[in-house]
């Protein structure tokens, strides 16, 4: 996987059927604790009032084993922040990551949708 690109895979692609999207990716740079994960997702294909309605969020990788993230949501522009959850520290190209987002509700229509976005950042943004 090229390192600066992110991909986003669901099981389910019924319309409007509830599931797990899954946003695996690989560092470009080194991670340090209290790092920050801005997902952003397409609210024009995606209904936001739903945000606050996802499930659980899982992470491995750079958040180390696989566990329970805790996110903050801003279902106004899409936005999903994951804060100092990270590793003390991971190398750049080091590990692949993966970010599980529960029960997105997929589009109400089949259509191409807007990529997904992802951003790393350390704690001062």
């Amino acid at each position: 996987m090229d390192p600066k690109v992110c991909s986003v895979t669901t099981n389910n692609k019924v319309v409007s059927e509830f599931t797990d999207y899954e946003i695996k990716f690989t560092s470009p740079v080194a991670v340090q604790d209290g790092c920050i994960i801005l997902i952003t997702v397409p609210i024009e294909d995606y209904q936001s009032s739903q945000f606050s309605d996802l499930g659980l969020f899982w992470g491995w990788g750079i958040f180390g084993v696989k566990q329970r993230l805790i996110a903050e949501i801003d279902d106004r522009i899409g936005t999903i922040k994951i804060v100092d959850q990270c590793q003390q520290y991971s190398t750049a190209e080091q590990t692949e990551s993966t970010i599980i987002l529960s029960m997105l509700q997929n589009p109400r229509v089949v259509k191409e949708t807007k990529s997904f976005q992802i951003a790393i950042m350390d704690s001062n943004s």
